[in-house]
């Protein structure tokens, strides 16, 4: 543990009950002043504009296997062609504490709601928390009994619900550091993240943050403590429903990353992506369309061991890239302009995140939605096969 992380006495259960609230609330200038600034805001800063991009239809869309209830609404999501985006913004905060799965909680007990979306959207209380039981007025959550540590560096969070998922590590933390890379940031401070499951998940997070912010040190928050800040940093996702990515966060990703890519003819390469050894959902006849794909020259790519360079050199190489929607098709990203791919879905969990993803780096979007084998499991979670006929159909000759 970095000494600017110090244990401190744990909060007990029932101590503390939160209210969450959004961040516009929180940094209004009538609630600051009614509060007498409770909630310890220190300085609000923009990183990136709002506006509006546009993204290019799908090439191709079968979504004959998608339920018939949800068909009109699938296919309203991927007609919006026109995208609306929200700024991008740093809130500095006083003695506030990270919770959980990246929660903020300010010095006022309010819950930046911002922070904690993903769960709180569903309904759930998010890690970290429980249900209140309303004895504090209008309180909502209460804190679970932790661990609590102090820390005293100025620390930016990178910490998200699901971070520890490639691809939302790339598409919201990531993105999040390379628009953090604007900020002047007192000295000396530290970038916090969660704890890796593994061992290649944390060399890929050490790995973008040294790129992105040399020589800045890099502490792990695990989920079941809490860290009482001394000036906490946060920064609005740079994401939302819809979906949308925020463009400039993309944008710096990609070209911070890709910098030292020396531009040259384009390989021209057919990758078919493995799901890996732990997919959420599988692709039941994966080996099948993999044989198909390698018959048309397809190189099939185990991505799951590859370090961050090296998945998005490979991307970066692609002429055509196929494989089932899951966290490698992240690496889309990467591809240079012109490049097309097809995305394999389950019928109850087609991916326009990642037709955003794909549209913004000018890559032609294809999805091919397949027939679900499992149906006792959460959308997006159960296995699913792919018409092969369909599949070859949508390959390059």
């Amino acid at each position: 543990m970095s000494d600017t992380v110090q244990p401190v006495a744990a909060l007990a259960a029932g101590d503390i009950e939160v209210t969450a609230a959004t961040l516009d609330a929180l940094i209004s200038h009538k609630h600051m002043v009614e509060t007498g600034n409770a909630a310890a805001v220190r300085r609000v800063e923009k990183l990136g504009p709002l506006g509006v991009y546009r993204r290019a239809a799908p090439v191709a869309l079968d979504l004959s296997e998608v339920p018939e209830t949800r068909q009109a609404a699938v296919s309203a999501a991927y007609a919006k062609l026109e995208q609306p985006f929200t700024f991008v913004r740093c809130l500095m905060l006083k003695d506030a504490m990270i919770v959980g799965q990246g929660s903020v909680v300010a010095r006022d007990r309010s819950l930046v709601r911002d922070s904690a979306a993903e769960p709180l959207a569903r309904g759930l209380a998010p890690a970290g928390f429980a249900q209140g039981d309303g004895t504090s007025g209008s309180a909502a959550l209460r804190l679970l009994p932790a661990r609590t540590r102090k820390v005293a560096m100025t620390s930016l969070l990178l910490q998200r619900p699901w971070w520890r998922d490639y691809r939302h590590w790339l598409l919201d933390s990531a993105a999040t550091l390379a628009l953090a890379t604007r900020l002047t940031l007192p000295q000396p401070w530290q970038i916090v993240i969660g704890r890796p499951d593994s061992e290649a998940m944390r060399a890929v997070v050490q790995d973008t943050c040294a790129r992105l912010a040399p020589g800045v040190p890099v502490v792990e928050h695990p989920d079941g403590e809490i860290w009482q800040c001394n000036d906490l940093l946060w920064v609005t996702p740079p994401h939302g429903a819809g979906p949308y990515h925020h463009p400039e966060g993309l944008g710096n990703l990609r070209a911070l990353l890709l910098r030292e890519h020396v531009a040259g003819p384009r390989p021209g390469r057919r990758l078919f992506i493995t799901q890996g050894p732990h997919p959420v959902r599988r692709l039941d006849n994966e080996a099948e369309l993999a044989a198909l794909a390698a018959a048309r020259g397809f190189e099939v790519a185990d991505i799951s061991a590859l370090d961050l360079m090296a998945q998005a050199r490979l991307f970066h190489g692609a002429a055509f890239v196929a494989g089932a929607a899951g966290p490698g098709l992240a690496n889309l990203l990467f591809c240079p302009s012109g490049t097309d791919c097809l995305v394999l879905s389950p019928a109850d969990w087609t991916d326009p995140g990642l037709w955003d993803v794909a549209s913004q780096s000018g890559v032609g979007y294809r999805e091919l939605a397949g027939r679900l084998t499992t149906a006792r499991r959460a959308p997006g979670h159960n296995d699913f096969v792919i018409d092969p006929q369909k599949f070859v159909a949508l390959l390059p000759d």
